[in-house]
């Protein structure tokens, strides 16, 4: 799912500033300024898509739910050292590079100079 929407991913920051505990969906729709019919909607397809968890409780007689930050969220990501090595992902010309694009990547200094040491270390 592509969080491209900022409703959703200002639910996912108050959810996760929440902390363990999580909060009530009731105090989510108050912070946003929304009506719980689009609230349950936005957070029932967070959920569906693994970004949230919904626990059911009672709260002052009714039926309603914490929303928590699922554990995927908080999971770091590693990016293996080779990856992070690979010129292109800092190089001021990426926007530019492609094929067919202005800069050609078979072409590229940096590139393959990269190629070519990471083929140095593998012998």
């Amino acid at each position: 799912m592509y969080l491209g929407n900022s409703l959703e991913r200002r639910i996912l920051e108050i959810v996760k500033e929440s902390g363990e505990k999580g909060i009530l969906q009731r105090d989510l729709w108050k912070i946003l300024g929304i009506d719980s019919r689009n609230g349950a909607r936005i957070v029932r397809r967070l959920e569906q898509c693994g970004y949230l968890v919904r626990e059911a409780v009672m709260y002052k007689g009714r039926r309603t739910y914490i929303v928590k930050i699922a554990k995927k969220v908080l999971t770091p990501i590693v990016i293996d050292s080779l990856l992070k090595s690979i010129p292109c992902f800092t190089c001021e010309y990426l926007q530019k590079c492609g094929e067919g694009a202005e800069i050609n990547p078979i072409k590229c200094e940096k590139i393959n100079r990269w190629i070519m040491e990471q083929l140095k270390r593998r012998k």
